[in-house]
């Protein structure tokens, strides 16, 4: 196992200096504060380009223009000027949307206002720049065209979230669909009078197939893939693509650009390709390296506060104790969404799931009625560190892990560490969701005496723990939620890297209570940057 980690530390040598070497001529870029229509300022960045070209990219519902960095790479390796930016209650924007997810008229104005400032900084008109859009960006960039006054020479849509038919999800999750917008009526072969490429996957959810031809059929004024005229409009079905990755995916890349500027020569997106691969060798460095080092660490003596008199039984009720916990999370996530914040109302799971069950195990484990659990937790004494210096290692090791993890994302999966409201959010959470950690730690020691060298009790605890997780997950599996699933699957990568790094943390300090706090702040570091922020209930 000791291989494992050094493995693992191979692995980040590689994959972490890789990816910055990658995007260093990505330091070449102007931040702005761009100001809405409405008066709002937003976050935006101008990569300035060395030919007459220019793009405009617009990042899906719930992302930030960090994970557009794939394709800014691409086009500035081009020459392209680029602009980026958040919109209202994304990334290091500030400000809420409503719940209206059909009316996306404030974003298109911000699209104009995008548009105007990307003009102004690289001195290019309107036929010199293009607009790339994914998912919601695509959708308002869409609109944004239509209603004008400003509009691209060409628009690219990604999986654009348009929803003309029936889609499971997006009926699920808003209730509406888009069929009756006075600006999805007014499409046709000439509306907008701009060439359009649409670009979707066969694995699409958002924009499924059946959806992007009846989009087709909107644009084109008939049932084909494609049609000419003065406003060409063409659609490009992609196997084996799924919603997610439309933005990461090298195949799309390099059909976006030869469609956008066929005067070059052809574009293959190595640069995309290699990212991926650096991704994926810091992502399994991360997860073997934490593996490893747990095995290189002596294991903390177990000295319990309580005793587990049957560790079957304490098992199995913990399963039977979230028809408790789910709606004492249900009660945490309402008490959360009465705070006159900004709302990260689709990360609320995290902090209600995790912190309703911590704070039902803590006042069952209080008062002593915890099932299969002698006595009652009056106090957790930390116990001395295993190793000589062993808080300083702990401090240094999550020094090292927090930047390792946050150089990753910035490489183009997210905006880590959470800022401005978002970053309130995360001391908010932390405290229930801390308790929960720090309670399963104590679990933890009281099944290793009751039950030692069956491992097998103190696994299936932890896994319980996270039980509505995997409910959530079935529920996206029922609905047919491609993207959700893969969403859900990343959530709970993160949630077994933070156990680890959880269980590093205590072997190294001794202090059970400093690991789980570290334990939370690694999961909200990571979890809260994504997803949009709403307007408070009142």
């Amino acid at each position: 196992m000791k291989k494992l980690f050094y493995v693992g530390l191979a692995l980040l040598i590689i994959g972490l200096p890789g990816l910055v070497a990658l995007d260093f001529p990505l330091l070449d870029r102007q931040p702005l504060a761009l100001i809405s229509p409405e008066g709002t300022p937003l976050s935006a960045t101008y990569y300035p380009g060395s030919v007459s070209k220019g793009v405009l990219l617009l990042q899906g519902f719930g992302a930030d223009q960090i994970m557009m960095r794939s394709l800014v790479r691409d086009l500035t390796a081009s020459g392209a000027h680029v602009f980026t930016f958040d919109y209202s209650g994304h990334g290091a924007s500030p400000g809420a949307l409503a719940f209206d997810n059909a009316s996306t008229d404030r974003l298109a104005g911000q699209v104009q206002s995008a548009m105007a400032e990307l003009k102004r900084v690289s001195g290019l008109d309107d036929s010199q720049i293009v607009w790339m859009g994914h998912s919601l960006g695509a959708r308002v960039a869409l609109q944004s065209a239509v209603l004008g006054p400003l509009r691209p020479e060409k628009l690219v849509l990604l999986g654009a979230q348009v929803n003309l038919g029936t889609n499971t999800q997006s009926e699920f999750f808003t209730g509406t669909t888009d069929s009756d917008l006075a600006w999805i009526r007014s499409l046709g072969p000439d509306t907008p009078p701009v060439p359009i490429l649409l670009i979707t996957g066969a694995w699409e959810d958002i924009l499924t197939v059946d959806g992007a031809q009846l989009l087709m059929a909107k644009l084109c004024g008939t049932q084909i893939e494609s049609c000419g005229g003065p406003s060409p409009r063409e659609w490009i079905l992609f196997d084996a693509l799924v919603h997610n990755y439309e933005v990461y995916s090298p195949r799309v890349i390099s059909a976006a650009q030869d469609w956008l500027f066929p005067e070059d020569s052809f574009h293959l997106s190595l640069l995309g390709s290699l990212r991926i691969v650096l991704w994926s060798a810091t992502i399994l460095g991360l997860f073997l390296g934490l593996i490893g080092l747990l095995s290189i660490l002596p294991a903390v003596p177990s000295s319990p506060t309580v005793t587990v008199s049957a560790p079957k039984k304490l098992v199995w009720a913990k399963l039977w104790l979230w028809l408790i916990a789910l709606p004492l999370s249900g009660l945490v996530m309402g008490l959360y969404v009465l705070i006159p914040l900004p709302s990260p109302t689709f990360n609320l799971i995290y902090g209600g799931f995790l912190g309703g069950y911590g704070l039902l195990m803590f006042l069952l484990y209080r008062f002593g009625r915890m099932p299969g659990v002698t006595g009652a937790l009056r106090k957790a004494a930390s116990r001395s560190p295993a190793l000589p210096n062993g808080w300083r290692l702990a401090i240094l090791f999550n020094i090292a892990l927090f930047a390792a993890v946050t150089l990753l994302y910035r490489s183009g999966l997210g905006m880590a560490p959470p800022v401005g409201v978002r970053f309130a959010w995360v001391l908010i959470f932390l405290p229930l969701t801390a308790l929960g950690f720090w309670l399963g730690m104590l679990e933890a020691d009281a099944l290793s005496s009751a039950a030692p060298g069956r491992p097998f009790y103190r696994v299936l605890s932890m896994l319980i723990s996270l039980f509505p997780f995997y409910l959530y997950l079935i529920l996206l599996l029922t609905l047919g939620s491609t993207s959700g699933v893969l969403g859900s699957l990343t959530g709970l990568l993160v949630l077994a890297a933070s156990i680890l790094q959880g269980e590093v943390t205590r072997r190294l300090s001794g202090n059970p209570l400093f690991a789980a706090i570290l334990q939370a702040l690694f999961i909200y570091w990571l979890i809260l940057p994504t997803g949009a922020l709403f307007v408070p209930f009142f």
